[in-house]
């Protein structure tokens, strides 16, 4: 260190850290009130730990800061030559002063030590750091709370919730009326229990399903528009989407297509005529409108629904390309189908408990019927347990009652059957003799349809009637042309062969069933188009039963003259098997 020269002033030292001193070289003549050492030692400002960043700039910055050179000091710090300036007595008060000042830097700095202890700055710990983490497996707790303030906690939550459930349980004991339950949903709700809300107000809708307000607790809406299916309904918020895409397409088919707008009308007449007390959907498939009773579920409702409207139109395609010249228009009203789940429901809808079903009743051995007075046909699709019907037979009914709608709309004197009775079952159970083919083709829509096969071998008709013939106990051709009824034909049977009963009903469907099936399929083809003639003069009305069919063969009234077809024709059925193939001749 350079000794400062007499004639220099000298300039004012500036107090280290005990580690940053140097000791006054001796001899110096430094100013006692200058030096001042001893002084000054107890007042040093304890050295303050600087980062790295601050050292370097720091180092790059040169020479420690220094105070403000004194009065008459160059501001360049170049010595002054001449003679020292004799030492001026100083004043106590800067020295009171500054030592003030290093008073207030010392407890600032003991006041910072005190409040983090290790010298850190106090407030929120960063989250990103180690430090702000919670130790893994404990629970953060208030400052100063330990376990049991923390299970205090706990408690005050669960608490409420426990008491709330308790109430309910209270509330619900006695809740029995309509009004209560409701009463007690709302209750529910007000008190955030949830689940439980929704479970009254689904209890509400079993009591009274048009509960508005247990609806709207549901989320439930009521659907606005026309549609028929939705109509007076409330719906879930994904029902209620469906159906507001319904009913725009709905809206638009009224306005596009006349026939659309005939079956509407029919579906709203049939259901406030018939099926008032009978929960349905209504499936529309032109000429057919289906009712089908709710089975429970909307999938299975929307299933049976797409396979009978798939069966229905499979029928009346094939009846119109195998015989043009029966069904050469469509019908102005459609024709209307209702299926019952079961055989519980369809013989509760047809006993009468219905008010004004106007179904004409029907026994309950039967599987379907048309009715004369109402036009419908009444068909149950579920088999009751030990039932002999299988699917196939079930299918074969529907489309045997459909036969008979269809021959009723085609004549003119719409509430009079054939004249020719073994016709009318004859070509039902021809048309009836139906199969899935479990193989599915798309429609000129370009929608995916069910395939049949259809006017196949009947196969319970086939063996009954085969078994007739072996017994010799066959009516002869003309004789089954002329039965007008059932009665004439169980009488003609017990006058010819001595047995009383149906059996001369059951006859006229196995063997008329087969005769038709033999002019149809017969391997020459020579009979078809006869029957066919045949078939298209009944359907128009212009039949005067065997009359009109000795017209259609070209053959006279006299029995013999029918003699060398009905050896052809029961030749044929012997041969028949199952599969529509023939047996080799013996």
């Amino acid at each position: 260190m350079t000794e400062p020269k007499p004639d220099d002033k000298p300039r004012p030292r500036m107090v280290k850290p005990p580690s940053e001193d140097v000791p006054a070289p001796s001899g110096s003549d430094t100013p006692p009130d200058r030096a001042a050492p001893e002084a000054a030692a107890p007042l040093q400002r304890p050295r303050m730990v600087q980062p790295p960043a601050a050292k370097a700039a720091r180092a790059t910055a040169g020479a420690r800061p220094t105070a403000r050179p004194a009065p008459g000091r160059p501001r360049d710090g170049a010595p002054r030559r001449g003679r020292p300036a004799p030492a001026r007595k100083k004043s106590p008060v800067p020295l009171v002063l500054g030592g003030l000042g290093l008073v207030v830097v010392v407890v600032v700095i003991v006041a910072i030590l005190a409040s983090g202890g290790d010298g850190k700055k106090s407030g929120p710990a960063d989250p990103g750091t180690p430090a702000a983490a919670a130790t893994p497996g404990t629970a953060a707790t208030p400052s100063g709370a330990g376990p049991a303030a923390a299970a205090r906690n706990v408690e005050d939550q669960v608490d409420p919730l426990i008491e709330r459930r308790e109430e309910l349980r209270r509330r619900r004991a006695v809740a029995e009326s309509v009004d209560d339950l409701h009463k007690l949903a709302v209750w529910c709700k007000q008190n955030a229990l949830v689940d439980e809300m929704k479970e009254i107000a689904a209890l509400v809708l079993e009591k009274k399903s048009d509960h508005s307000d247990a609806h709207r607790l549901l989320g439930h809406k009521e659907f606005p528009g026309d549609h028929p299916d939705y109509q007076d309904k409330w719906l879930s918020p994904a029902e209620y989407a469906k159906a507001m895409a319904a009913e725009k397409d709905y809206q638009q088919r009224l306005k596009d297509d006349p026939r659309f707008a005939k079956m509407e009308a029919t579906i709203r007449a049939a259901k406030y005529q018939y099926l008032r007390d009978v929960p349905h959907v209504a499936v529309r498939e032109w000429p057919y409108v289906l009712f089908v009773e709710d089975f429970g579920t909307n999938e299975r409702n929307e299933y049976y629904g797409a396979e009978k409207a798939d069966q229905v139109r499979a029928f009346w395609r094939h009846l119109r390309a195998t015989f043009p010249g029966m069904v050469k228009n469509e019908p102005e009203l459609p024709f209307k189908v209702i299926v019952f789940k079961d055989a519980a429901s369809y013989n509760r809808f047809n006993s009468g408990q219905h008010a004004g079903s106007g179904s004409g009743g029907t026994t309950s051995r039967a599987r379907a019927h048309f009715s004369l007075a109402t036009k419908f046909v009444y068909y149950y699709e579920k088999e009751a347990a030990g039932s002999s019907f299988d699917a196939e037979t079930t299918l074969g009914v529907l489309f045997h009652e459909c036969t008979h709608q269809l021959l009723n709309w085609l004549r003119p004197a719409q509430n009079e059957a054939s004249p020719s009775m073994w016709f009318e079952e004859a070509f039902a159970e021809y048309i009836g003799a139906v199969k899935k083919t479990g193989k599915y083709e798309k429609d000129e829509s370009g929608v995916d349809r069910m395939t049949f096969e259809i006017s196949r071998v009947n196969k319970y008709r086939l063996p009954h009637v085969q078994q007739m013939m072996e017994l010799k106990h066959i009516f002869s051709l003309p004789t089954m042309f002329q039965c007008r009824t059932y009665d004439e034909a169980n009488s003609t049977f017990r006058i010819q062969f001595g047995k009383a009963g149906d059996h001369g009903m059951l006859l006229l469907y196995s063997q008329g069933w087969s005769f038709v099936y033999f002019c149809m399929n017969e391997p020459s083809g020579k009979y078809r188009d006869k029957m066919i003639a045949y078939i298209e003069k009944d359907a128009a009305g212009e039949s005067f039963g065997y009359e009109t069919m000795c017209e259609c063969f070209g053959l006279g009234q006299r029995a013999e003259e029918w003699a060398p077809i009905e050896r052809e024709w029961q030749a044929y059925v012997r041969r028949l098997q199952p599969d529509g193939t023939l047996k080799e001749r013996k």
